[in-house]
């Protein structure tokens, strides 16, 4: 899906299958910034400022993973990350065991955290998942370029299963998006 920063984004209809709970998880995507110079939100689910869960860059060229409940962060994590413009980066976030793990085009990067997961619970949001979108410092944040191949695994990547999404390349397909905001709705 191609963004142009100014309100696009895509909603991803509510599930189940997102209340990852004590459970492993991994969220991948691949990304081709337009600019690194603003913030560029990927991914989020979003209720109000005190319970959301977040992935986005800022323009202070960090990647940023967040998980807020009831105003208490069950997890927080950053790592510095300036990516080439117009270029396909793979991200890749995951939750084993205790620990969250970033892996950028396959390669674990070193984090670090303001709140560590260890064996919280990220609870069920009753709310959409969008991509493309994501609030920062409270103000909405959207996707500056295209972000493809979007998976959510309720258990983590082995390293091998890493590499080959990594090798794989991103494929030719991707939709473009004009118009905001677009909805996919579960089954299509």
């Amino acid at each position: 899906a191609s963004f142009d920063g100014e309100g696009d984004y895509i909603s991803v209809q509510d599930s189940d299958n997102w209340a990852f709970g004590t459970g492993d998880f991994t969220i991948s995507f691949w990304v081709n910034l337009g600019n690194v110079n603003v913030h560029n939100g990927f991914y989020e689910q979003y209720i109000d400022a005190n319970n959301f869960i977040t992935i986005y860059r800022n323009s202070n060229s960090n990647i940023q993973f967040g998980v807020n409940h009831g105003g208490t962060y069950l997890a927080g994590y950053y790592a510095a990350w300036t990516p080439t413009i117009d270029t396909w980066h793979q991200v890749i976030w995951e939750r084993k065991g205790t620990n969250i793990y970033l892996y950028i085009d396959a390669v674990q990067i070193t984090l670090t955290n303001w709140a560590t997961i260890e064996t919280s619970s990220i609870p069920k949001f009753a709310t959409s998942p969008n991509i493309g979108k994501t609030l920062v410092t409270g103000s909405v944040s959207y996707m500056n370029g295209l972000i493809d191949e979007v998976r959510i695994y309720n258990r983590a990547l082995s390293a091998d299963e890493i590499k080959e999404l990594y090798e794989g390349g991103q494929t030719a397909f991707s939709i473009t998006k004009n118009a905001s905001p677009f909805s996919i709705k579960q089954g299509q």
